[in-house]
């Protein structure tokens, strides 16, 4: 997901719970979801940075299924619908003040 700006990236979320390792821009919530296990993080349209992590990827078939399968539980341990529903209900909670 190569974006010059980006909210919480679900998509990247949906690739991740299959197993897929992520190419993406280091903007908005990205960060929260991809980090070095599960993926590889370019600047802000960085082209050269975009070459480099392809690359990497090709030449390394072995390291994308480990960023795939790395990327899959963290979906599951941290953002699992379950947590995500718990994790908004408290917020509404704090908010009412229950």
């Amino acid at each position: 997901m190569i974006s010059n700006w980006e909210g919480f990236p679900y998509t990247i979320i949906e690739a991740m719970s299959f197993g897929l390792a992520i190419i993406a821009s280091e903007v908005g919530g990205i960060k929260e979801a991809v980090n070095e296990s599960c993926g590889i993080l370019i600047k802000r349209g960085d082209k050269e940075g975009i070459k480099n992590a392809l690359g990497r990827l090709l030449k390394n078939p072995s390291l994308i299924k480990e960023m795939g399968e790395r990327g899959k539980k963290k979906v599951k341990e941290e953002f699992s619908k379950e947590k995500m529903l718990k994790e908004t209900e408290g917020v509404y909670k704090e908010i009412l003040g229950n």
